[in-house]
């Protein structure tokens, strides 16, 4: 667990209730939060979507905006026999305006981002969607991703597991503390 996890849920606020909070605060993509929950880095980053109705100039600034921690570094399970490393980056669910894409990021955890790109205005400009696509594919390249070709269904069933058991793990901590809380 992160410090950051540890911190919230010192403070009393439960991830998944931050979560969901958030997200039904913001009325989805669309919605107009009063509240954001969050520690400076997440209200700054929620901010800045507002202020730019979620649009980014370049796939850089857009992944660094949208980012989104699925699973902490701790909790990763080796994916088959590679080494997870930093910037390993997989693609999925694409269509000619975006898809998801799920990395590493620097600090070892399993990000991820839903990419739109009618949201970037380096993309805006491209009107076929093959050719958007294979600039997609070539920006996420030059950022420094290694982009990991794979087997789809596995790609899938290892994400489905680690997001899984990160559901699991908050379940069981749950579990603990509401013993401790009503352990007469």
């Amino acid at each position: 667990m992160s410090e950051r996890s540890q911190n919230l849920e010192n403070m009393g606020v439960d991830p998944a209730l931050k979560e969901q909070i958030n997200k039904e605060g913001w009325g989805g993509e669309e919605g107009g939060a009063a509240v954001y929950v969050g520690n400076k880095e997440e209200v700054d980053r929620a901010k800045e979507i507002v202020e730019t109705e979620g649009k980014a100039e370049n796939l850089d600034a857009y992944i660094r905006m949208r980012k989104v921690i699925e699973v902490e570094k701790g909790d990763l399970e080796q994916y088959g026999s590679v080494k997870i490393e930093p910037r390993m980056a997989w693609l999925s669910n694409w269509y000619t305006d975006g898809g998801i894409i799920f990395f590493i990021d620097a600090s070892g955890n399993l990000a991820k981002v839903d990419l739109e790109t009618v949201k970037i205005n380096d993309f805006n400009k491209i009107q076929d969607g093959r050719e958007r696509q294979a600039k997609v594919y070539d920006e996420i390249k030059r950022l420094g991703f290694i982009i990991q070709y794979h087997d789809n269904q596995s790609s899938w069933d290892w994400f489905r597991r680690q997001q899984y058991n990160k559901l699991r793990k908050a379940e069981q901590e749950s579990n603990e503390r509401t013993k401790k809380e009503f352990n007469f």
